[in-house]
């Protein structure tokens, strides 16, 4: 028998997956849509158009309630990295996305955004919501990384491997060995969860390249970003080895032909930094089944 809890869940997930927005379709065809992909269930909701961005039930505690809509948008790259924007220079988001996935992040160093951690979306294609799930990567550690210390105008600096948990701006994972890092690793756990939500198994992960800033999107050109990494199960040790493209945008591994719970990745080869030789990644996000 299926408990009335799990009824209760289920008919929520279809409800906020299947249901949308009035009155969107005449504003032109739809190029995306997605649904929210994080582990709370949230009826919310991203549509991009020909001509308009709508938002549904966007907010949390860093979002204004009255962010619905934007007419009249652009999507445009500054040193690779994609803003959203509002009008001619009004920049709204950084938006990092693919056909599968959208993530969104605000300026977290003004109000009222400040001190945010993370994106302020986490979004899935809308068919993919009822049997998936976006969820941090777990566990990480690292071979090395790069501590830069305190100065007049900022704190100290740990591009540790846990920044690829928590998956926020102006804080990546930067390894710290000589030259551009090659041969340097990251590990993380893709074991199946039985707590509060129950989510299951890992079916692979989203890697975001190189160093993303809303204030320095040209630290993404002048540090190096990965061009070719070795993928490896740590219970069988089987690898591969997966060329990456430049850019900050999601990149999918599959993962259903490993057995084993830990993850781990080498650096093969690099883009090269324009300015710094330091290799960065700045998240890691995995793609689970709901259970």
């Amino acid at each position: 028998m299926v408990k009335k809890t799990n009824l209760t869940l289920i008919m929520t997930v279809i409800l906020f997956c299947l249901g949308l927005p009035a009155g969107y379709a005449e504003d032109g065809t739809v190029i995306a849509e997605y649904r929210y992909g994080g582990l709370e269930l949230r009826e919310s909701y991203v549509i991009l158009t020909a001509q308009k961005a709508f938002f549904g039930n966007l907010y949390t505690s860093r979002v204004p309630p009255s962010l619905t809509e934007i007419n009249g948008y652009t999507i445009r790259t500054e040193h690779a990295i994609p803003f959203l924007i509002r009008g001619e220079e009004n920049k709204q988001f950084i938006i990092l996305w693919n056909d599968e996935v959208c993530y969104l992040f605000k300026n977290s160093r003004i109000a009222p955004y400040k001190g945010a951690e993370g994106p302020v979306y986490v979004g899935l294609e809308k068919s993919e919501c009822l049997s998936y799930v976006l969820t941090p990567a777990k566990a990480t550690t690292a071979s090395s990384f790069l501590k830069e210390p305190a100065t007049a105008t900022r704190p100290r600096m740990d591009y540790a491997p846990e920044n690829l948990e928590r998956f926020g701006l102006d804080a990546p994972w930067v390894e710290n060995a000589p030259g551009a890092g090659i041969g340097e690793k990251v590990r993380f756990s893709v074991a199946d969860d039985d707590g509060e939500f129950a989510i299951g198994k890992t079916v692979g992960f989203y890697i975001f390249n190189g160093f993303i800033s809303f204030e320095r999107p040209d630290l993404y050109k002048k540090n190096s970003r990965v061009k070719k990494i070795k993928m490896t199960d740590m219970k069988t040790n089987k690898s591969r080895v997966i060329a990456l493209q430049d850019t900050p945008n999601p990149q999918f591994i599959d993962i259903n032909d490993f057995a084993g719970t830990e993850v781990e990745l080498e650096i093969v080869e690099v883009y090269p930094g324009t300015h710094y030789e330091d290799t960065c990644i700045g998240g890691i996000v995995l793609k689970r089944l709901r259970k």
